[in-house]
Parts: structure tokens; C-alpha cells; sequence
């Protein structure tokens, strides 16, 4: 009997973003957490710069084909 392989489907690189900006999400509202003198809103400005910068840079580094996604 052979053993079984898993395996799991390829990533689209629309998922593989969402999952990338969740993460940035997660994590600056962790560090920011704790910040005295900030407030709600001040760390949701924060967190939102933060993630539109990352996605900015994920589209520049995106491939340019839409074979490419596969």
C-alpha cells in the first residue's frame, strides 16, 4: 500500500493578497494596542495606511498576465 500524498490546490494571487493584508491588518491593530495617546480613530488611520501601502506594493509586484495568476 502506498501512502497517500496530500496536497493542496494552488493559491490565486487574490488570495494569497487577502491572507497577506489580513495578516498586516492583525498586526499593526496588535502593536498598536497599547499605544497611550492614540486614539480609536488615530489607530484605525494608522492600520489603514499601513495595509493601502502594502497593497500598493503587492500590485507593483504583481505579474503582469493573467496566466500567470494560475
Amino acid at each position: 500500500m502506498t501512502p497517500r500524498r496530500f496536497t493542496t490546490p494552488p493559491i490565486t494571487l487574490s488570495a494569497a493578497r487577502s491572507d497577506i493584508e489580513s495578516a498586516v491588518t492583525g498586526a499593526v491593530r496588535r502593536a498598536l494596542a497599547g499605544r497611550p495617546g492614540m486614539t480609536a480613530a488615530d489607530r484605525e488611520a494608522v492600520t489603514r495606511a499601513t495595509v493601502e501601502a502594502v497593497s500598493r506594493r503587492l500590485s507593483a509586484a504583481a505579474p503582469r498576465s493573467p496566466e500567470d495568476e494560475a
